[in-house]
């Protein structure tokens, strides 16, 4: 892997940008230091000796990408042996990622949950289809997805939110619950746009199995048990109104 790196970098081989990108970052690590290893062979000696890249731009690609796997201990101990990477925002923020998952991991109760919520929202966006994507990522476009050797945040961040879901106090509770509806933690989604060669038109097809039609049942359920108002951020949700118009008379 080292050599065919070495080639491709010293070729000026598209697959050198793509493969720093998506390779795991180990695997990147080794490369750099292969770059400045003594060489072993001919071919080695050739490639090691015109290898060249953008130190700084390297450097800052391996702190992001142990933040995209969610090692924040990794991504701030390789930091502090860098100049540029010690008064940073992503650095500030795998700082407080691993303070908060510490914390997590021995809270309890409701303070737990919270701790879950706080988590869930960060993950979420930081994400790359979160408002905060520049942490992880270096573009953003519509097709992107989790990307190779990276962790899915959406799913972390659901799966958190499913445990401050458990909270006893119930706006936690009903923020965790309406959180686990975001489009984006769901593959299945509740509606979509089918064709019918019968009507030659599409058609909006509701789906009860979908795990996001779920999510959305669950918060009206809760919402229905509470007897209690439910809150503006809720009920002004143009989501939740269509999911309550369309499933008036459901009986899931």
């Amino acid at each position: 892997m080292n050599t065919l790196m070495g080639i491709y970098n010293v070729t000026g081989h598209y697959d050198f940008e793509s493969q720093t990108s998506t390779m795991k970052v180990e695997d990147l690590i080794k490369f750099l230091d292969y770059a400045k290893s003594s060489p072993g062979n001919p071919l080695d000696t050739y490639l090691i000796a015109n290898i060249e890249y953008d130190h700084t731009k390297m450097d800052e690609l391996i702190g992001t990408k142990y933040m995209r796997v969610a090692e924040w201990e990794k991504a701030i101990e390789y930091a502090s042996s860098e100049i540029h990477w010690k008064s940073n925002y992503k650095i500030d923020f795998a700082k407080e990622m691993l303070t908060m998952e510490k914390e997590a991991a021995i809270m309890k109760g409701d303070a737990q949950c919270q701790r879950y919520y706080d988590l869930a929202i960060r993950y979420a966006q930081a994400g790359y289809t979160g408002d905060c994507w520049y942490l992880t990522q270096y573009s953003k476009s519509v097709v992107d997805t989790v990307g190779v050797n990276e962790k899915d945040f959406a799913a972390i961040a659901y799966q958190l939110l499913q445990k401050a879901s458990m909270a006893k106090d119930k706006k936690l509770k009903e923020k965790a619950l309406f959180g686990s509806c975001y489009y984006y933690f769901h593959s299945n989604h509740m509606l979509t746009n089918e064709w019918n060669n019968a009507t030659s038109s599409f058609e909006t097809i509701e789906h009860p199995e979908s795990s996001e039609f779920q999510t959305w049942l669950a918060l009206e359920k809760f919402e229905l048990s509470t007897g209690q108002p439910t809150a503006d951020f809720i009920s002004n949700c143009d989501c939740y109104k269509v999911f309550r118009d369309r499933n008036r008379h459901c009986k899931c």
